[in-house]
């Protein structure tokens, strides 16, 4: 499995697979270029994009297709998201989730509120209605408080074709016990994904 940059390419396969898992299109391909994708046998098996406004982002379009799930795909892909946002300076990152509200924490997630949001986050087609109303608001505060919560390793560079080697993957760093709770927690009751 390898974690790259989404290209136009690899668009059509993103689609197919939010729509699969019942996540929204929109803002998808006005954002592609902040997208990461897994691949694995030359198919795209997860994407995750962030969605920037100025200092911050809404973290959005998080999938792994039924069959790679609880294999660490989802992991991977948050992480590396993660570290874009920090590399770049973001003061904060947010989420809509219907499903995984218990899943982000371990990223340094809390819930928050709707109130509390940016306006121009609240502006995106994820919060005017591509989400439900019902979907919990999760937030990330900025970069120098974000990097304290993920494990201090060396961080894969923006232009990566390549998955991190367990020297540097951060989930070498947690007790066995932590990395299957990491493995098997993108498994709740449905898809863990936000929307």
């Amino acid at each position: 499995m390898t974690i790259r940059n989404a290209t136009l390419q690899d668009l059509s396969a993103v689609e197919r697979l939010l729509s699969t898992n019942d996540l929204p299109l929109d803002g998808v391909r006005e954002n592609f270029g902040n997208f990461l994708v897994a691949e694995d046998g030359g198919a795209i098996i997860g994407a995750i994009g962030l969605e920037k406004f100025d200092s911050v982002a809404l973290l959005r379009s998080a999938v792994v297709s039924s069959e790679h799930r609880g294999t660490g795909v989802g992991r991977e892909l948050v992480e590396r998201i993660l570290v874009r946002a920090e590399e770049e300076g973001l003061d904060a990152v947010y989420l809509l989730t219907t499903t995984a509200e218990d899943y982000f924490p371990r990223f340094g997630f809390s819930r928050g509120t709707r109130e509390t949001v940016p306006d121009a986050v609240k502006a995106s087609a994820e919060f005017r209605g591509a989400c439900p109303d019902t979907a919990v608001v999760m937030e990330r505060k900025g970069a120098a408080t974000a990097s304290r919560r993920l494990p201090s390793a060396k961080k894969p560079s923006k232009d990566s074709h390549q998955p991190a080697s367990s020297s540097q993957h951060p989930s070498t760093l947690a007790s066995p016990a932590l990395q299957k709770g990491l493995e098997t927690s993108i498994r709740p009751r449905g898809p863990a994904r936000p929307r």
